[in-house]
């Protein structure tokens, strides 16, 4: 019996909110409550008890026991006790956030109420165009929920445990206090255990895998280069927000059960974009697609974690937890021998350092700039998969790839309004004129 059930039943939006001083965030719904204090920004959600998650840290997650050790640092479990029973002998202000029902018949609800077909400019207004849209490569993802007030972009996610569903949603909404729109974000379901997945052709070997934070980068990335694409086998892979420990173990799967000639990570170009792609790398396990050179089966049966911290922390870590059956100093040789080699090419406050913890644990730690988490990526490709060649990553030039194709499509205007200037061009339309 769960001796601290009691606790994990306490509305874990009314205490975040009461307690900590956090307040709704744009993308908030009743049934998702998304949250934050200005620094940190959580989505609490229920099952048979309450839980949260960080979107920016996949680490930070779990009950409100972990909520408070996280966030306080308070790990005595009868002190977190004492406080949990000081709060309930309060008089609790009450939010407006209800999180109840079953949410596995909720999800195959609003799933069967969506249309395939409603008003999209929510995409196009952002260059994507209605070609893509309904073509056979995203048409099977992307729904419409339309009401009497607003209509969302519905975006399909699945998983591979039975009943486990998701939608991620994108809209505009009225700010009824001062007029104005504002961008909306929405989930429903089991977002950290789903993935938003185009269609591919399965019996075909994948030319390219892309795997992004958002499928709005996944469309403006083959809005940006469909010329390229249209004709190859491709799959475009959205995690629809920070990228979650089940979400890497779909994503083994996927290229594991595939013949995939490229792996290509799609980020945004920001601290926690540069964040994205490591944190995969770390966690994924798998051997296929992968030349006997470039798989390492030693550290593929290593525990590999990333702590995805936030930007005013000044160090961050990647620790690998081994089999006992290993020899840790055969272990600690290996992965010091990659880090020397790796620090020889690097600035010397950006090189990573390696030291052996108790319990079969060795830590890497290095500073968090956003450059460092870019090399990062690359350290975990040679540790773990031998710098192998099926691992690229490509970041947007802008901020995300939505701007960089707003931005070309600006370009690419400009470009036709350009008037005619060359001599040629003059004596032409001169010449033009005169004989009519």
């Amino acid at each position: 019996m769960d001796n601290l059930l009691k606790y994990k039943k306490i509305s874990l939006a009314d205490f975040i909110i009461n307690q900590y001083g956090f307040y709704k965030a744009p993308g908030s719904s009743r049934n998702n409550p998304k949250l934050t204090n200005g620094d940190m920004t959580v989505v609490v959600n229920k099952k048979e008890t309450y839980y949260y998650f960080d979107v920016h840290n996949p680490e930070n997650k779990g009950t409100i026991i972990d909520f408070i050790k996280n966030i306080d640092g308070e790990q005595n479990i009868g002190k977190i006790i004492k406080s949990l029973e000081n709060y309930l002998s309060n008089d609790i202000k009450e939010t407006d956030f209800t999180i109840e029902g079953n949410f596995e018949k909720d999800i195959r609800k609003q799933i069967a109420s969506l249309k395939n077909e409603g008003n999209a400019d929510y995409l196009t207004n952002r260059g994507i165009s209605l070609e893509t849209i309904k073509s056979k490569q995203f048409s099977n993802v992307i729904k419409f929920k339309e009401t009497p007030y607003f209509t969302d972009i519905a975006f399909l996610m699945q998983s591979d445990i039975p009943g486990i569903q998701s939608i991620s949603y994108r809209g505009k909404r009225l700010n009824t206090e001062n007029g104005t729109d504002f961008n909306f974000k929405g989930l429903e379901g089991y977002r950290s255990q789903c993935l938003l997945t185009s269609f591919s052709e399965k019996n075909k070997p994948f030319d390219k895998v892309f795997i992004a934070e958002s499928f709005i980068d996944c469309l403006s990335y083959y809005e940006l280069n469909s010329k390229k694409l249209n004709t190859l086998n491709c799959v475009f892979i959205s995690t629809e927000g920070s990228i979650q420990p089940y979400q890497t173990h779909l994503l083994s799967n996927i290229i594991q059960n595939n013949e995939i000639k490229e792996v290509k990570f799609i980020s945004d170009n920001d601290h926690y974009g540069s964040q994205f792609a490591a944190f995969a790398m770390c966690k994924m396990r798998f051997s296929n697609n992968l030349k006997k050179s470039e798989n390492n089966y030693m550290l593929n049966l290593f525990e590999v974690n990333v702590a995805m911290v936030g930007k005013k922390s000044d160090n961050a870590y990647i620790s690998f937890k081994y089999p006992e059956k290993f020899n840790s100093t055969n272990v600690f040789a290996y992965i010091t021998d990659k880090v020397n080699k790796f620090n020889s090419n690097l600035k010397e406050n950006l090189k990573f350092n390696v030291k052996n913890n108790p319990d079969n644990e060795l830590l890497i730690t290095f500073p968090n700039y956003e450059v460092s988490w870019k090399e990062c990526f690359k350290l975990i490709n040679d540790i773990k998969f031998c710098s192998s060649k099926l691992f690229i990553k490509e970041t947007a030039k802008l901020k995300d790839f939505n701007e960089d194709l707003q931005e070309e499509q600006k370009k690419t205007k400009e470009v036709i309004k350009k008037p005619l200037t060359s001599k040629f061009q003059k004596y032409s339309l001169d010449k033009k004129k005169i004989n009519l």
